[in-house]
């Protein structure tokens, strides 16, 4: 096979000489060249030059208005926010950012908001540091670290949700449905400082009825355990978020302003969280509320009522539990 291949390649080159050469009897000789020159030159040549150079397309740009968080990355974990385990999250407590028509922005997140300048592919924060990001088919991408990503999509709305709460915000009839009527809970301080230090990893009581008219507002009344009335609920109001369907609740307890409140149907129970924040004074609490009358599972609810407690308040009804709570109880508005 090798013989047949080199004896294919010798031909090979043999055929291209000839062509190479030509007719031997017009060889010349080497040393001579010859004594005419074409007499005619190309008289035309192209008499136009491409006047533009051709152009890449133009990137997208975010227009301004409100952007809402549709997902996040965090170190590989990538998680939307209307998955079935975000769901139940207000996107708009996480991040969120406006875009200006004057270059500028304003960004939401780490529970902080910041002024920035949008130099088109960067936010430049006064603080001295900046973010990059990305902007294609409608979805703005801003690499907060290497191993954290918000995205953010434009909404119709002007702004968060969280400024519309207070407003008053109608229940929907699913959500009447899994707030309204009698509750006794559990709540545990998960954290304390100031003047509630000492309280941190404490646990105490907690009742409410929610009660709502035929236009899905609602009229609310809470009530914990205190020897104190003045240090109980006070202005209590509730508004219906339908991010996420909370419940958020505004208001005093033990003398220190509700700066966040708020409760969420888990599937048969309430579950929520507390803060209250004055000056120095900061306390954190998580809550459990089960219907009066439904048993309590302590895998699943959490914080969990002990046993001891559950079993005290046994065959009561919310009345009778406020009365002992010592609660005036024309405060409790009627079924």
């Amino acid at each position: 096979m090798k013989k047949l291949f080199a004896l294919i390649l010798a031909l090979c080159m043999v055929f291209a000489l000839s062509a190479c050469g030509g007719d031997s009897s017009k060889t010349t000789d080497p040393t001579t060249v010859p004594t005419t020159a074409p007499t005619t030159a190309p008289t035309t040549a192209p008499t136009t030059a491409p006047t533009t150079a051709p152009t890449a397309p133009a990137a997208e740009k975010p227009a301004p208005g409100f952007y809402e968080l549709v997902a996040f990355d965090d170190a590989g974990d990538y998680m939307e926010m209307d998955s079935e385990y975000m769901e139940h999250i207000n996107p708009d407590e996480l991040a969120y950012l406006f875009l200006y028509e004057d270059g500028t922005a304003l960004i939401f997140m780490d529970f902080e908001e910041y002024e920035v300048v949008d130099n088109g592919s960067t936010f430049i924060f006064e603080e001295g540091f900046a973010v990059d990001y990305d902007f294609k088919d409608g979805q703005l991408v801003m690499y907060v670290e290497d191993s954290f990503t918000y995205y953010f999509e434009k909404s119709d709305r002007e702004g968060p949700s969280e400024g519309e709460q207070k407003g008053g915000e109608a229940f929907t009839a699913e959500a009447v449905a899994s707030f309204e009527g009698d509750w006794h809970g559990w709540c545990e301080v998960n954290y304390g400082i100031g003047a509630f230090e000492e309280d941190e990893g404490e646990g105490f009581e907690i009742i409410a009825r929610f009660v709502f008219d035929e236009d899905g507002n609602c009229q609310a009344f809470m009530a914990v355990p205190v020897d104190d009335q003045a240090d109980n609920f006070q202005n209590l109001t509730v508004s219906y978020d339908s991010y996420g369907d909370y419940m958020y609740f505004y208001g005093e307890l033990f003398d220190t302003e509700i700066s966040e409140g708020n409760l969420l149907d888990l599937g048969g129970f309430l579950s929520g969280n507390l803060i209250l924040e004055e000056g120095d004074d900061y306390m954190s609490i998580s809550i459990t509320m089960l219907r009066i009358g439904d048993t309590w599972d302590p895998e699943y609810n959490i914080p969990c009522m002990p046993e001891d407690v559950q079993e005290y308040y046994e065959d009561m009804d919310l009345i009778d539990i406020a009365e002992l709570y010592g609660v005036d109880l024309d405060l409790i508005p009627e079924n």
